[in-house]
């Protein structure tokens, strides 16, 4: 005789209000090409943004971003993201304001204070966060830099990014899930 012995079965709309912590969707871009940039100001990092829709104004979204990449030795600035609901864009997940120090909304920075042999160095800087957004409308979560000045700032790349075997190219990613209430 055969037998099926689970500790619950959710279904595909998640479990109910109360329930929580059901993955209803789950939505993933891949940047495996580069980006850079030499000026200053908040740049969207092109091609790698994520698009959800929830299916309930109670769920949360559970944003996961890994980037890899170098900012010119000491320049500073930092990574932050984007949700953007009808038009409407606000930076999520920041630090504390603390003088005039950049705020990230991510852990780790993509630059190095030592300039010595440290511009072939790919870096990785990391967020997750458990946004509450309260709506059903379609959502875009975008992985942004924040640029202090006009050195270079790269993605998926070392500044020196030479054609050599003892240098590297990486990928970064964006994933968002649906997380039931």
């Amino acid at each position: 005789m055969s037998q099926i012995k689970v500790n619950s079965i959710v279904p595909v709309a998640g479990v109910p209000t109360g329930g929580g912590g059901g993955i209803i969707q789950i939505k993933q871009t891949v940047k495996t090409d580069t980006f850079s940039s030499t000026s200053t100001g908040t740049h969207d990092i092109t091609g790698l943004s994520v698009t959800i829709t929830p299916t309930s104004s109670s769920s949360k979204i559970l944003v996961l971003c890994d980037l890899c990449g170098h900012v010119h030795n000491g320049m500073g600035g930092a990574p932050q993201m984007k949700r953007t609901i009808s038009g409407s864009s606000t930076t999520i997940g920041l630090a504390n304001s603390a003088g005039s120090r950049s705020r990230s909304s991510f852990s780790g920075n993509l630059y190095t204070t030592d300039g010595s042999g440290s511009n072939f160095l790919i870096l990785s800087s990391n967020t997750k966060i458990l946004d509450s957004p309260s709506t059903t409308s379609q959502i875009t979560y975008q992985a942004q830099l924040v640029q202090i000045s006009t050195a270079l700032y790269c993605i998926n790349r070392s500044e020196f990014d030479v054609d050599g075997n003892d240098y590297t190219r990486g990928v970064s990613n964006i994933t968002v899930m649906e997380v039931s209430a």
